[in-house]
């Protein structure tokens, strides 16, 4: 896998990255409104829950960019396409366990979609239910019960996943 991410890096070396608006230094580049961005066209994998055995994905610094951003990236003059993959993460996980996806992932009776979404998100990421807790506290601006509800909705809901999801009880 290291081999495969140095051989992408290697290949993204020869492309030039533009992003209007944007000035440029040898080291990084300084958006309009402060951001700074790494200078280097690279990508890194990151592991789920810290185990080579529980998937990971690779990550590059454009994905931290505003969507409005991302759209005036251009690769070598060319426009960049982002295609909208409709609950991918959740699509790929029942597809491999060869099980309909029941309905739309992120539908829980009580909570939100947008808070689904992230709940499922982070539940299969997180390397604890603590640590799933918490983020979705953090990120949904709640408290940690109503996090730990949350968690356990979306839970209820992908029973035949559990073992990829981190939402029993604490």
């Amino acid at each position: 896998m290291r081999k495969e991410v140095d051989a992408i890096n290697a290949e993204m070396g020869h492309i030039t990255v533009e992003l209007p608006g944007v000035e440029k230094n040898e080291s990084y580049w300084l958006a309009a409104d402060g951001q700074i961005l790494p200078g280097l066209s690279a990508v890194r994998r990151v592991f789920n829950r810290g185990s080579f055995k529980k998937g990971g994905r690779r990550y590059g610094w454009w994905q931290g960019l505003r969507a409005a951003e991302r759209a005036q990236l251009l690769l070598d003059g060319g426009q960049v396409l982002e295609p909208d993959y409709r609950q991918l993460h959740a699509a790929i996980i029942y597809a491999q366990r060869e099980t309909p996806l029941p309905g739309d992932a992120y539908e829980t009776a009580e909570f939100p979609r947008a808070f689904g979404k992230l709940a499922f998100n982070i539940a299969i990421n997180a390397r604890t239910r603590r640590g799933a807790v918490l983020a979705v506290a953090k990120e949904l601006e709640v408290d940690r019960q109503t996090a730990s509800k949350l968690l356990t909705a979306i839970g209820a809901k992908h029973k035949a996943i559990s073992d990829v999801m981190l939402v029993g009880a604490l």
